[in-house]
C-alpha cells in the first residue's frame, strides 16, 4: 500500500512491482562486478540498472 502519509494509507489502495537481476565478476585478478537489473510495477514503469563496481 502506498500513501503520501501514514493516516491515508488504504486511501492508495494495493501495488504490485517485480524484478530480476544479473551479477558477473568481471575479472578474478580485480574483483569488479557487472550487474543488471530489470523491474515492472503495475502502473506501468518498467526500469533497468546497470552497475559496474560494488555498490556497498
Amino acid at each position: 500500500m502506498t500513501s503520501p502519509d501514514y493516516a491515508s494509507l488504504e486511501d492508495g489502495g494495493l501495488h504490485a512491482a517485480a524484478g530480476v537481476g544479473l551479477r558477473f565478476q568481471l575479472t578474478k585478478k580485480f574483483e569488479t562486478d557487472f550487474a543488471i537489473d530489470v523491474s515492472s510495477n503495475d502502473e506501468g514503469s518498467d526500469l533497468v540498472y546497470i552497475y559496474v563496481g560494488q555498490r556497498f
